[in-house]
């Protein structure tokens, strides 16, 4: 099985509804077996439905709609990398997505690097302005039958345009102004530190302006990302 020190590390950060979760999936479509993706609130589900020590705990915080403590999600990605790599054995680079949230997470993830033996090749910054990102979690809407997702600004149909559903269209809660506005503040607070972290400490910040064509880019992230792939842990 692929060790843990046989492979690298790639933060993706951006602020909320930047659409840095396509643009990982973009990436990883581009380079099947080799990247893979680790979303850190799908992972913590996953491990919660398992029966084991860990995933009873995790579920505990879940279950009353709490954050796990820093330890608890320490334990997890330890688990879930393990995991990818078994699954996926020819896997040289991993993105996290939704890790380090904070400060004292990317320090943390700057220990496990030396445990593992391991590195943090670059961080992948999606770079959208605070507007943008606002205009698109306020004009969001879902089909209510299919999730097809659509934008009033661009999109601007009242119901799904598949003839087979045509269902409603909705507005998610996380999507009403004043929580879009919350999430963006709380990102600022809590996420832009890192990015002087890793700098002060020689990590490569590859900043991708994510306003425009999504396959404009898709192709500036495979422009440094890439070779990532290639150079693997020197």
């Amino acid at each position: 099985m692929t060790q843990i020190s046989d492979i690298v590390l790639v933060p993706a950060i951006s602020p909320p509804n930047a659409g840095k979760g396509t643009q990982i999936a973009l990436f990883e479509e581009k380079h099947p077996g080799q990247v893979k993706s680790v979303v850190m609130g799908d992972m913590l589900r996953e491990i919660a439905s398992q029966d084991s020590e860990l995933g009873r705990e995790i579920k505990s915080y879940i279950d009353v709609g709490k954050f796990a403590p820093l330890p608890t999600v320490l334990s997890a990605l330890r688990e879930g990398i393990g995991q990818t790599l078994e699954k996926y054995p020819s896997t040289r680079v991993i993105i996290l997505d939704g890790f380090p949230r904070d400060l004292e997470q990317a320090q943390e993830l700057q220990l496990l690097c030396q445990e593992w033996n391991t590195k943090i090749a670059k961080v992948l910054y999606i770079d959208v302005k605070d507007e943008e990102c606002l205009s698109r979690a306020v004009n969001r809407r879902y089909c209510k039958h299919c999730n097809k997702v659509f934008n009033l600004k661009t999109k601007p149909f009242e119901n799904c345009g598949k003839s087979e559903c045509d269902g409603q269209l909705i507005q998610r809660k996380d999507d009403v102004q004043e929580i879009a506005e919350g999430r963006l503040n709380t990102f600022h607070n809590l996420t832009d530190p890192i990015l002087p972290f890793y700098k002060e400490h020689g990590v490569e910040i590859v900043s991708v302006d994510g306003q425009g064509d999504i396959n404009d880019i898709a192709e500036d992230v495979e422009r440094h990302l890439a070779p990532v792939i290639t150079a693997g842990v020197s």
